[in-house]
């Protein structure tokens, strides 16, 4: 089975884009240090994914470009979202959220101190953030050292991911690395035949 199916448009979020509505589709997006979150409504079939590359301006960029690319921030994709979510009449209670990505894959050393750097940042302040909007993580994979390809099922909120080696991920590079198992969060590990196929329950 493709991985893709026929009846479900493929789009692809890149880096510092924000994708939200009640469209049938499937959004795709590779992570290295940066951030996806996921929300999905089962009521309304309403979904947002983002793909955050920092945690916050500066002040250079507060006075400069933030207005162009504002959603490649995690302190102003995240709660754009949960706005969205509001004027839909979604309470926080019925939004499914998920979380993925923030690797320390650029300049990674043995033995370097877990929890620094550009994704860990990313992590922590998406955690605080949906924590003072009282949104609880349904579930998550984050950190580590390698690069992850994730799509998000808009339909249904699922969420499909597998791991690029960190040996085949760069940054600027459209390489994906050798595959490997995907996860979804509910039905825990999907085989692999191939990098284009999966097999789903």
């Amino acid at each position: 089975m493709k991985l893709i199916p026929p009846t479900l448009r493929s789009i692809c979020l890149k880096p510092g884009k924000l994708f939200i509505g009640g469209g049938a589709c499937e959004v795709h997006t590779l992570l290295g240090s940066c951030v996806s979150v996921t929300m999905f409504n089962p009521r309304l079939k309403w979904a947002a994914i983002c793909h955050a590359m920092l945690a916050d301006p500066d002040l250079a960029t507060v006075m400069g470009t933030v207005s162009c690319e504002p959603y490649k921030y995690v302190s102003i994709v995240v709660p754009t979202m949960i706005e969205r979510f509001r004027t839909k009449g979604i309470s926080p209670e019925e939004v499914e959220v998920k979380l993925f990505g923030g690797a320390n894959v650029f300049g990674y050393k043995k033995g370097k101190r877990a929890g620094t750097g550009i994704g860990a940042e990313n992590i922590l302040r998406t955690r605080e953030l949906l924590a003072r909007y009282r949104l609880k993580v349904l579930g998550e994979n984050v950190g580590g050292h390698m690069g992850r390809k994730i799509i998000f099922n808009t339909v249904t909120g699922v969420v499909w991911m597998k791991r690029l080696k960190s040996s085949n991920w760069t940054s600027n590079s459209g390489r994906v690395a050798l595959p490997v198992p995907f996860e979804d969060l509910q039905r825990n590990i999907i085989p692999v035949r191939r990098s284009d196929e999966f097999k789903q329950n």
